[in-house]
């Protein structure tokens, strides 16, 4: 199963119920504007750079970081493009094979 770990805010919640109709994975949600919450976003945030919210990392079935979404990037969040995030790990795959 594969996990995405959502950190966002009042202000970009509503990314949750766009994420909400993926099947087959596992949601972590961290919400920055929540004391406890945000003290977990925090190295994650950081390990990656990342500034604004929404920002989500993609691990696969042991746990290894293999994509990430940055509101920096200036894509629209969108089904697609989680979609396709989260194929990267199987698509690198299948081409080194």
């Amino acid at each position: 199963m594969r996990i995405i770990k959502v950190i966002y805010n009042n202000d970009t919640k509503n990314c949750l119920k766009l994420i909400g109709k993926l099947d087959r994975v596992f949601i972590e949600k961290y919400n920055y504007d929540h004391y406890k919450e945000k003290k977990n976003a925090i190295p994650i945030m950081t390990r990656h750079g990342a500034k604004k919210l929404p920002f989500l990392v993609f691990e696969d079935e042991n746990l290894e970081e293999y994509a990430a979404y940055w509101s920096e990037s200036k894509k629209e969040l969108t089904l697609d493009l989680i979609n396709e995030l989260l194929n990267t790990k199987l698509q690198s795959k299948l081409i080194n094979s």
